[in-house]
């Protein structure tokens, strides 16, 4: 009897091969414009509701509660650019991370 030989997949046949993605990603990460017309890194092509958006709602949330609690401590010596930048900053991490929740 011969041995059972598994079928190869060929990068051409269809399917994705994660490990071939990855390597592409850490060849061209710090490649400025790579990324961008489409091509959108594996870490965030996963299945969804992608795990890495608990972590950007999470960090919006907590930027959140930082705000909140420095309004309340500084009051009227509260530096207003710092908050407002802030402020900004959470609801761009709560967007995205909703956004990689989001079922589609």
């Amino acid at each position: 009897m011969g041995k059972k030989r598994r079928a190869r997949r060929s990068p051409d046949a269809g399917g994705s091969d994660p490990l071939r993605e990855w390597k592409d990603w850490q060849d061209h990460q710090y490649l400025p414009g790579y990324w961008v017309g489409g091509k959108i890194p594996p870490f965030l092509l996963g299945k969804r509701p992608n795990r890495f958006g608990y972590l950007l709602v999470a960090g919006g949330i907590g930027t959140c509660l930082f705000v909140a609690l420095r309004l309340v401590l500084m009051g009227p010596r509260l530096d207003w650019g710092e908050t407002v930048s802030a402020l900004l900053f959470a609801l761009l991490q709560l967007g995205a991370g909703i956004s990689l929740l989001r079922r589609s």
